[in-house]
């Protein structure tokens, strides 16, 4: 799993859209303590960097170390290059644990037996995952097109659990009422180009294929952007499961 993110961290990083803040709003709402918060498959850091505004410390840990090496650093940040499974948080010491597009790529078994480990009583366990962006009525079946026929072959099989709402994936704890969330971002044709070649699978295709497919969808997409250095507002649905360790 760290391979398909190591080999393009660099425009991973630049790309990645950000969650919304009202997802952070409704994390602080519901956690019982600020101490400590745990981030997993934290990649370049992203949610680590928003959670030390609420946190007193905050550990991110990922398997990939190009993504950590990506990751800008923070007092209050420490950043680890390791497994899910294995963060090295002592037992009962993390208020919040997340994981932001990542549980799908995790070995449940062994994660939630970490989790339970390192969450303290009453500590939360906040999972959540986002789907295939919107742009228009002319440009989303362009993109879903490219998504499906194009590079669909190149995502790896936990993709489908993105496009179950990790519905598929059990959860240890008593579910929240979690409601849906909305990320959105401005961009130019560029940058939204750049954001699909950040994408695993584009970055799978281009190893087997030997050519950028994204070329291709660009012309399509120059047709019905209008001036390509107009912002276009993308929007990505975002769903979430939470729990508590009782």
């Amino acid at each position: 799993m760290s391979e398909l993110f190591s080999n393009q961290s660099s425009i991973y990083k630049t790309y990645r859209p950000q969650y919304p803040q009202e997802l952070y709003d409704f994390l602080i709402k519901n956690v019982r303590h600020t101490d400590l918060a745990l981030d997993c498959g934290s990649g370049n850091g992203q949610v680590a960097w928003k959670l030390v505004e609420y946190f007193d410390q905050v550990i991110a840990v990922d398997a990939s170390r190009e993504q950590i090496e990506q990751a800008d650093h923070h007092e209050k940040i420490t950043f680890r290059n390791a497994d899910a499974s294995d963060t090295g948080c002592e037992d009962s010491s993390v208020d919040l644990l997340t994981a932001a597009q990542s549980l799908h790529w995790f070995n449940l078994d062994k994660f939630y037996k970490e989790a339970h480990r390192v969450l303290k009583p009453g500590g939360l366990l906040a999972c959540w995952g986002y789907g295939l962006c919107s742009v228009s009525e002319h440009i989303d079946p362009l993109i879903r097109s490219f998504y499906d026929d194009v590079i669909g072959p190149f995502w790896p099989r936990q993709r489908i659990h993105i496009e179950q709402r990790y519905n598929g994936l059990r959860f240890p704890y008593h579910q929240l009422n979690t409601p849906d969330f909305i990320m959105k971002k401005s961009w130019r044709l560029d940058q939204f180009l750049g954001y699909l070649r950040s994408w695993s699978s584009t970055n799978r295709f281009i190893q087997y294929k030997g050519y950028d497919p994204v070329r291709t969808l660009a012309v399509r997409l120059k047709r019905q952007w209008g001036n390509t250095d107009d912002e276009r507002i993308i929007s990505w649905p975002v769903f979430m499961k939470a729990g508590y360790k009782e």
